[in-house]
């Protein structure tokens, strides 16, 4: 049961999505997206990588070392900034919170990086999802988060 539920997640919401034209990436964090030594049944794109795990994770602790003290440092030439986003309707009584980085350069002929995640604990599984495209694909990566959380919750 675990194991389909992790794969349906992983891989059917991306149908529909800019996740489609993205890169590739391999399973970015061992007992994530798959059980050892299996394969996925297709590659996840990098740019949304949608994870489940039976692993707890404290949802109020993971916002609070992203925006509380830690929400603006600088590393490298960068300035790092995270802040909270509103829960859309659908999961906004859920244990959940999606969160915006963006790292800003000290170089103005840069450009900036961005990045979204969501994080919930629903019925002793934690949902991950991680958003490697700018500010315009918020609305999307919304829906795909709540998706992901919502296919949790109804199994």
């Amino acid at each position: 049961m675990f194991g389909e539920l992790r794969h349906e997640v992983s891989n059917e919401l991306f149908v529909g999505t800019s996740a489609r034209r993205a890169g590739w990436s391999h399973d970015w964090q061992s007992g994530w997206s798959h059980l050892p030594g299996k394969n996925q049944v297709k590659v996840v794109p990098f740019s949304w990588q949608a994870t489940v795990s039976d692993v707890p994770l404290d949802i109020a602790q993971v916002a609070d070392a992203h925006t509380g003290s830690c929400s603006t440092y600088r590393m490298n030439s960068r300035t790092i900034t995270t802040s909270p986003l509103d829960l859309p309707p659908a999961i906004a009584t859920e244990d959940a919170v999606i969160l915006y980085e963006v790292s800003d350069p000290d170089n103005p002929e840069w450009s900036n990086d961005e990045v979204f995640y969501g994080y919930a604990s629903v019925d002793g599984y934690t949902v991950a999802v991680l958003g490697m495209n700018g500010k315009e694909f918020e609305q999307e990566f919304t829906e795909f988060f709540t998706k992901a959380v919502l296919k949790v919750r109804d199994r």
